[in-house]
């Protein structure tokens, strides 16, 4: 994920890290599970609904037709602001 650009090494501590590891599936590859429950609890909840999926869709931007493997893969695209960037690490069995 690191040569995808999806994740970058973190050096310094950030006082957070979630567990991580990984569940092969059927298929030959594997699915990534990260346990964030410790920082969820930690979270203030907004009052206000999930966005519409139209809203939602406009504000990915730049897409006439969106397809199921877009949705799959939208993860991967989403950016999160760098105040948050501390509180999304991860951290490995292996380091």
């Amino acid at each position: 994920m690191i040569d995808n650009g999806v994740l970058s090494e973190v050096h310094e501590d950030t006082g957070w890290a979630a567990p991580t590891f990984f569940v092969p599936k059927k298929t030959p590859s594997v699915c990534t599970v990260c346990n964030f429950r410790a920082l969820n609890s930690m979270i203030k909840r907004s009052p206000w609904p999930m966005p519409s999926t139209r809203i939602l869709l406009h504000q990915i931007g730049g897409m006439i037709y969106m397809t199921a493997l877009d949705q799959i893969m939208s993860d991967y695209t989403m950016n999160m602001s760098k105040k948050v960037w501390e509180y999304l690490a991860i951290i490995l069995l292996f380091g």
